[in-house]
């Protein structure tokens, strides 16, 4: 999709084409008809990047042709290119911006897509490696979190034996963690209590890694919280 686009500069009118307002997710009379009604389509990251890129080209450093998003109001993200020519009176004050807008959506996701795929191969590669070039059990676990950790970006990794809500106790047999955050040394046995249970047993039942926290699939527990001052984190049983 196509959509054209012409601003008055001068008298701060905004004339959209029937593509522009499918662009945005838009129905004819959502739109003010103004740049004010514009910028507030824009992703909230991108906005001080557009109006940069539009003061440059009212002063003349450059046509204005960014890549941005757009959110519509149904909450999803649009990824757009523009380009435009500006026209000016004699003495070069800016008078009209005419210009298109096209959707590179797809083409940003199949992108991240790529990226995705990429990354993950790396991620695969760099925990390979560490799992074999460790000479004992206790350095192949040091090595496999401290990747683990390179690898998400978190605060801390660590892995936990048994994944089991029926035995009576558990331990964190290794962890790695960023300067700052503290680390448990392994060894300490935790007994198993009812809220850590029903998280052992979702983990055990999911197929996929599970989100705990204020955002995520479910809460974390009062025991991580107490025990290892846990606000968010992602789990899997291996």
């Amino acid at each position: 999709i196509i959509g054209v686009w012409d601003w008055d500069v001068v008298h701060n009118e905004l004339f959209w084409d029937a593509s522009m307002y499918r662009l945005y997710g838009k129905r004819e009379g959502e739109f003010g008809g103004a740049y004010e009604a514009w910028a507030a389509a824009v992703h909230p990251d991108d906005k001080d990047f557009v109006e940069r890129e539009i003061q440059a080209a009212l002063r003349g450093e450059r046509e204005y042709a960014p890549e941005f998003r757009v959110v519509w109001s149904d909450g999803s993200v649009h990824h757009l290119k523009a380009a435009s020519r500006t026209s000016r009176d004699v003495a070069g004050k800016p008078l009209r911006m005419v210009g298109i807008n096209y959707d590179q959506t797809e083409i940003k996701r199949a992108e991240q897509e790529r990226l995705n795929h990429l990354h993950f191969l790396e991620s695969l590669d760099r925990v390979n490696r560490a799992f074999q070039g460790a000479g004992d059990l206790h350095a192949m676990l040091g090595d496999v979190l401290q990747e683990v950790l390179a690898i998400f970006a978190c605060d801390r990794v660590g892995l936990v034996n048994p994944c089991d809500p029926n035995v009576k106790s558990w331990q964190v047999m290794a962890q790695r963690a960023r300067p700052g955050y503290g680390v448990e040394e392994g060894g300490t046995v935790y007994p198993m209590n009812p809220d850590r249970r029903q998280t052992m047993a979702r983990i055990l039942a999911a197929s996929l890694p599970l989100r705990f926290g204020p955002l995520a699939d479910f809460p974390v527990t009062p025991t991580s919280t107490r025990l290892f001052q846990i606000q968010s984190m992602m789990t899997q049983a291996i």
